[in-house]
């Protein structure tokens, strides 16, 4: 059985905190980390547009471009193997 998802305060309240550490340490693993937390949280609460940018910025980290490129094919409704 899938984990629970999150409701709209955790949501907020994940975005809320990875947005702080995507500002102070910006080309930080840890940032790295909360775009891609913070996209999910984007694409879970149907801000697709929000979680598509997050999503995008990771494809510039070599570390996450293989995970943003997928979530962006399952965005799009498309095939999520990467080219």
């Amino acid at each position: 059985m899938p984990p629970p998802k999150p409701n709209r305060l955790e949501n907020a309240l994940t975005r809320s905190a990875t947005q702080r550490v995507r500002l102070r340490f910006p080309s930080s693993a840890a940032a790295h980390d909360a775009t891609w937390r913070a996209a999910k949280c984007q694409e879970q609460l149907g801000d697709v547009t929000a979680a598509r940018h997050g999503y995008e910025a990771l494809l510039r980290v070599a570390s996450h471009a293989r995970r943003a490129q997928q979530a962006l094919a399952t965005l799009s409704g498309g095939d999520a193997t990467p080219q």
